[in-house]
């Protein structure tokens, strides 16, 4: 199947994989499981709920960097091919198409 279509059917999935190959990932992961878990056992039910609520604030804050990071690496690798298959400034070849689907709207 190529990568189109993988896209479409949605198989490629890069925060399914993107953890896999980080070096010292999995052990890091491990003791901030730990630490979290006896950070738990310190606090009373108030202060538990308020560490929850800045860790989902944290992941979502994290997610967001993650996408964009994401978003950017994929735009930058678009250039890199515009500028390897047509030679010149990707980004004013860009900033043309760009025009144009403005124009044609």
């Amino acid at each position: 199947m190529g990568m189109i279509k993988d896209i479409y059917m949605g198989n490629n999935v890069p925060i399914d994989r993107s953890t896999v190959n980080i070096k010292g990932y999995k052990e890091l992961h491990r003791k901030w499981l730990y630490d979290h878990g006896r950070l738990v056992g310190m606090l009373n039910d108030e202060q538990n709920a308020m560490l929850e609520k800045l860790l989902a604030k944290y992941g979502e804050l994290n997610d967001m960097f993650s996408t964009d990071c994401y978003e950017s690496g994929f735009k930058d690798g678009a250039r890199l091919m515009i500028e390897i298959l047509k030679g010149g400034d990707a980004d004013a070849e860009i900033r043309d198409l760009e025009g144009q689907i403005h124009t044609e709207h």
